[in-house]
């Protein structure tokens, strides 16, 4: 108690140490709370069922198709359940949404199919009522619904994509972390060498050296303790805006709140923070006390041995390095983001406002579908400040739908060698232009060709080049497997579109007419010559006089739908790069803080060094030479382990070298010249240094 009472009283003994310690460690702490609080809400709270360890998620690959999924046809899983002897239970789901409608109200709501044992199999008891049974659970059995809060897929299929852009989070905030523990460290090691006299006089009164370090760590505690709060208070202010940034496809269960896991991390890293940056110095401190040199009345002012100096100057190479680590992978990121919205995605997406509409089967037969959409994309053609208008069962960015085309004469097919997996979409009329995708050859099919024949198609670049090499894909023809399916006849090619993401490749890809096979559920674009938002409420009105039970849904702009797909790549390359500004912001207080002590501490060597002729340049020079001498070092450490780093951050680089020789040059150079503008002030202050005024302390 008495220790932790002498802390207290040093700590406000000093407020100026005391706030910068503690902000700094605030900040290195906050940082971790958000990061960690992000991780525990991803990957390590358990999900909402009884026992969800043992729970599996299984499902069909096709490695030969580059498919990580193909999801299961129903006979496959009746087999699989029937010869079941390994799980308790077995049960199936598809995820879906469906129009709802009360009182002229029609929406459209989350939710799927499953079979009768799903909530047996997830442990989930219904609040109200029952679930499905077997007998309601096969063709032709009574029409039932569960109403509920949505289906949720297991965890690793559904939060892969997050899962490598959280770990490199991590490294980067443990990173700022350290940089944090390292920059308290010497001001700790600093701030002991100037009391070095005070531990003197108490060690020679009785005080033993293990009970110095006890109340050194002591203070460490304090402080760390003290940061710790600011940081876990400032961490769940940053985290709950953070969240209100998260896009509408993020998992609705997820949550961030506090729970046991928080709780212990907080205090592990409150405890360790204290050791990492409070051991070494008060060991130090301690340690390097020279008691007879102290106590004598002329040594007023304490230098410090070579050790602690050298202690001082190796906590701010290693800050250095640190912060040149995160600089230089945030500038990586930076650029690939960058790299990846200026890359053409074979689409337009200004003024193009996009929405759904789902027609019931049981209420529409195959041709309303078709007179339907006719009707409604005439209607929408005809408002005010529309371009075009067209309707397709998948927009770019908008999902994959994927089958096997076969080709007329093609040459035989190596041994193993598979066909590709073909994105195919059914489209009107005029979708070309709406969406502003770029014909390379032939036509693209117009509403008299679609209604005649039913039997011209578009396809893409890379489907183009991959069946007909070197030659013109016009009039080539291709038809789904089975000879009792009609050929198709090409013509046109469209380019490329980044249909599954920026950063993703492109499939073969055809376009059908959609009177070829029609479908219930069509995604409308529309081009406008302004602002396209502006038409929403007319085409919703529009719809609910066609039909009172017809939600609009799925309503965004595709300049919504890219940003919203760069979202998470967007979110790493900020986030990582605020990290490193932080590490660089506490590098350089860490550099200044040291050559303002070396300063203070060679205040007399200066002096003399002015008496016996040197100018004022000369001092400066002394000054910065040592300043940038430890940047130096740090530079090249840090060096080796950006290049190190980048090698993991490879999936995150697109379109840019995790080598980047402009990143790698410009980036340590700017870190040397803010490095020496750090130095600069306290290099100043060396050169208005009054030699008489110091050499009274000789």
């Amino acid at each position: 108690m008495n220790d932790l009472k002498f802390a207290f009283r040093q700590l406000l003994k000093n407020p100026g140490f005391t706030a910068v310690a503690m902000l700094t460690l605030a900040l290195g702490i906050a940082g971790n709370v958000v990061i960690f609080s992000i991780f525990n809400g991803l990957f390590l709270r358990p999900l909402p069922f009884k026992e969800p360890e043992r729970l599996l998620n299984l499902d069909e690959v096709a490695p030969k198709w580059n498919l990580e999924y193909t999801g299961i046809a129903y006979p496959d899983f009746h087999e699989w359940r029937v010869q079941n002897q390994t799980f308790d239970s077995m049960a199936v789901w598809q995820d879906g949404s469906f129009n709802f409608s009360l009182k002229g109200n029609p929406e459209r709501v989350e939710g799927g199919r499953a079979s009768h044992d799903l909530l047996a199999t997830l442990g989930i008891q219904p609040l109200i009522g029952r679930g499905f049974t077997q007998e309601e659970d096969r063709p032709g059995g009574d029409r039932v619904v569960l109403v509920s809060h949505g289906l949720t897929p297991l965890r690793q299929r559904l939060l892969g994509d997050y899962r490598s852009g959280t770990y490199i989070l991590i490294t980067s905030v443990a990173v700022v972390w350290l940089i944090a523990c390292a920059n308290v460290a010497g001001l700790m090691l600093a701030r002991g060498l100037a009391r070095g006299k005070e531990i003197s006089i108490r060690m020679a009164l009785g005080a033993t050296r293990a009970g110095v370090i006890r109340q050194i760590l002591v203070e460490s505690l304090v402080l760390s303790a003290v940061g710790g709060l600011i940081g876990i208070f400032a961490g769940q202010s940053c985290l709950s805006a953070l969240v209100r940034f998260l896009p509408e496809q993020f998992p609705k269960w997820i949550h961030f709140g506090m729970d046991a896991r928080f709780l212990v991390f907080c205090l592990a890293t409150t405890a360790i923070t204290a050791g990492l940056f409070g051991l070494v110095p008060a060991v130090q401190m301690v340690s390097e006390v020279n008691l007879q040199g102290a106590l004598q009345a002329t040594a007023s002012r304490t230098t410090g041995s070579s050790r602690q100096r050298r202690s001082l100057n190796s906590l701010v190479v290693a800050e250095i390095a640190l912060a040149l680590v995160l600089l230089i992978n945030a500038g990586l990121l930076i650029q690939a983001f960058r790299a990846l919205q200026k890359i053409d995605p074979g689409f337009r997406a200004e003024n193009v406002l996009t929405y759904d509409i789902s027609l019931p089967q049981a209420k529409y037969t195959n041709n309303q579908q078709v007179a339907f959409f006719e009707e409604h994309l005439a209607q929408v053609r005809a408002l005010p400040g529309v371009k075009a208008a067209s309707a397709t069962t998948i927009v770019p960015l908008g999902g994959h739908s994927g089958t096997f085309f076969e080709i007329e004469n093609a040459p035989p097919k190596a041994k193993d060698e598979q066909d590709p997996v073909v994105l195919y979409r059914h489209v009107f009329p005029d979708y070309a232009e709406a969406m502003g995708l770029t014909l390379l050859a032939g036509h693209f099919i117009s509403e008299q060709e679609a209604r005649a024949t039913n039997t011209a198609v578009i396809v893409n670049e890379m489907f183009a080049k991959r069946n007909w090499p070197k030659q013109d894909a016009i009039g080539k023809r291709i038809r789904f497997p089975g000879n009792q399916n009609p050929w198709l006849t090409v013509v046109g090619v469209v380019k490329d579109e980044k249909h599954y993401g920026f950063d993703q490749p492109m499939r073969p890809g055809v376009f059908l007419p959609y009177h070829f096979d029609p479908y219930q559920r069509m995604a409308i674009a529309v081009r406008t010559f302004n602002n396209p938002t502006a038409l929403v409420a007319t085409i919703r009105t529009m719809i609910q006089k066609s039909d009172p039970d017809l939600p609009m849904f799925q309503v965004r702009t595709m300049s919504e739908r890219v940003q919203s797909s760069l979202w998470l790549r967007r979110s790493y390359s900020w986030l990582f790069s605020f990290f490193a500004a932080v590490a660089l912001t506490m590098a350089l207080g860490g550099i200044y803080g040291v050559i303002s002590y070396a300063v203070s501490q060679r205040t007399s060597e200066i002096g003399i060094r002015m008496a016996l002729g040197a100018q004022r340049a000369d001092v400066l020079r002394l000054v910065l030479r040592h300043g940038m001498l430890l940047a130096s070092i740090g530079v090249v450490i840090g060096l080796g382990g950006a290049f190190a780093l980048t090698r993991v951050m490879r999936t995150l680089l697109v379109e840019v070298s995790s080598t980047d020789p402009l990143t790698f040059s410009v980036i340590p150079v700017l870190l040397a010249a803010v490095t020496l503008l750090a130095c600069l002030l306290p290099a100043l202050k060396a050169t208005k240094v009054d030699p008489m005024e110091a050499l009274r302390y000789e």
